[in-house]
């Protein structure tokens, strides 16, 4: 558990240093579920309201997890996970990007528009989901029938 913990801590520095400096597949899970289940607890109901970074970090680790265990299944890694202060070894590229698609993800997910990767548009989500935003802070509250 504290080696999870550890890197977490570690996806979730990156993360910050990636999505925050600037504003310039992850198989049958879509970005959207990840989205919901980041913001509900194990038994459906919606949690406290999470920083925007916080949550891209959480999806993030989640698709480095699956990319890691993919690598390694495939024989593609023959060394364990490291980030390193230059930020620029295979690693620090791989999360950069996982990081750039999750971060344009999460911004859509949270946008109020009329495409499937918006909790307001989404056919599974649009009638049970609300997005509540203050400032950098984002949950979800369950929507009433009228």
């Amino acid at each position: 558990m504290a080696k999870k913990n550890s890197l977490l801590e570690a996806v979730m520095a990156r993360t910050e240093s990636n999505v925050v400096k600037g504003r310039s597949g992850s198989g049958r899970t879509t970005y959207l579920d990840r989205f919901v289940d980041i913001l509900t607890d194990e038994d459906g109901n919606p949690s406290e309201p999470m920083d925007r970074t916080d949550i891209i970090a959480h999806i993030s680790l989640q698709i480095l997890e699956e990319e890691i265990e993919r690598q390694e299944k495939a024989g593609e890694r023959t060394e364990a996970f490291s980030l390193t202060e230059s930020k620029d070894a295979p690693d620090d590229l791989l999360l950069a990007e996982i990081n750039r698609k999750v971060k344009a993800q999460v911004a859509s997910a949270v946008a109020d528009n009329n495409n499937s990767t918006s909790i307001s548009y989404n056919e599974n989500y649009k009638d049970k989901w609300e997005v509540v935003k203050e400032g950098k802070m984002v949950s979800l509250k369950a929507k009433t029938q009228e």
